[in-house]
């Protein structure tokens, strides 16, 4: 996909229904969560579908899940099955059934049709959908480029996360004025900065389980990222490295790769105007491996162990089998400067 900028997949499973009032849908998926949790697959995929034609939403947005990243009820990626699923949970009225109709309609670049997700989920107030639709106007996708409107939009999805470390007082005083939602100064954080030039990432915030009412549906992890890569832009006219730091650093303490690698790429490229950034191989591999879940950081820890490669250690199998196996990760996972890579070959061929 041609996007610089854009939306990962997170983790949305829907919990089943408990209580009275069960229908037969309801009680349907119950079953095929249970099978699942016995590890009888088979049943449980029997059940799911049975869920679905009982009009059941969970089963529904599930299934979509399921095909979606090639979960354990159907092994194989199918964007084509996903969407059916996706977009029958969507009409039924799930939100992140929405987001995610725009988000594989987004990796299909069928555009009209994401913002046609997207928007109908920014109706329901849904986080990740208004950070989809961000993207599109980040990106000129179907709407005119506006890099000013997508950072307003990504500004929304992103006040549920700031309400969120705010709550849990990990934000430290970034505050100002009244508005829990403002942006803060770079002078009113300065334990946060500290933090990440320590490489302190403890991502303490996601051992909180009340995160999951916000995650997706309040906050959108994405768009921390995104707006630390605009502010770090030189191109879009928002230009605040310091800003930008700020922005990685909320999402890194939510524990979000992409951040992760955002701060890892500073302390590797040593940008300047960032006070106490300056280049570190060691803190930028740190971040790398603390974001190991974002292709882009698997790509840039292979990158940063081949250029130590020397022709002794070359030949030993072991370090080139290191770097290559990290590449491949990256590779699979769509990064195309890492299929590149693969395929125009380097130290280790």
């Amino acid at each position: 996909m041609p996007a610089l900028f854009v939306n990962s997949f997170g983790s949305l499973r829907m919990q089943p229904p408990t209580g009275g009032g069960q229908t037969d849908g309801d009680i349907a998926f119950s079953k095929a969560e249970a099978y699942f949790n016995q590890n009888k697959i088979a049943d449980a995929l029997d059940w799911m579908q049975r869920a679905v034609k009982l009009k059941n939403v969970h089963a529904m947005y599930r299934l979509c899940i399921e095909h979606y990243s090639g979960g354990d009820l159907v092994l194989i990626i199918n964007y084509n099955a996903a969407l059916e699923y996706c977009e029958e949970a969507g009409n039924s009225g799930s939100q992140p059934a929405m987001y995610m109709a725009g988000l594989i309609f987004f990796k299909q670049q069928n555009y009209s049709k994401a913002y046609d997700w997207y928007l109908r989920g920014f109706n329901e107030k849904y986080a990740d959908a208004i950070s989809g639709l961000a993207s599109l106007y980040l990106n000129g996708y179907f709407v005119s480029k506006n890099i000013s409107t997508a950072r307003n939009f990504y500004e929304s999805a992103a006040e549920g996360c700031l309400e969120y470390m705010n709550d849990i007082e990990i934000l430290d005083g970034c505050r100002k004025g009244r508005d829990k939602t403002s942006i803060p100064s770079h002078g009113r954080c300065e334990k946060q900065v500290k933090d990440i030039l320590l490489g302190i990432h403890s991502c303490e915030a996601t051992t909180i389980k009340d995160f999951t009412k916000y995650k997706g549906n309040k906050c959108s992890i994405d768009a921390l990222n995104n707006l630390g890569r605009i502010y770090q832009d030189p191109r879009g006219g928002f230009r605040d490295l310091s800003t930008a730091l700020l922005w990685y650093a909320r999402g890194a303490e939510l524990c979000d790769p992409a951040s992760m690698t955002s701060i890892g790429l500073l302390f590797e490229q040593d940008e300047d105007n960032i006070p106490g950034i300056r280049r570190d191989e060691e803190k930028a591999r740190n971040w790398y491996k603390s974001g190991e879940n974002d292709p882009a950081a698997n790509y840039h820890l292979a990158r940063l162990y081949e250029k130590r490669l020397t022709t002794k250690s070359i030949k030993l199998k072991s370090e080139c089998v290191k770097v290559l196996d990290l590449y491949r990760k990256a590779a699979r996972a769509g990064f195309h400067d890492a299929q590149k890579r693969l395929l125009h070959g380097g130290k280790c061929r």
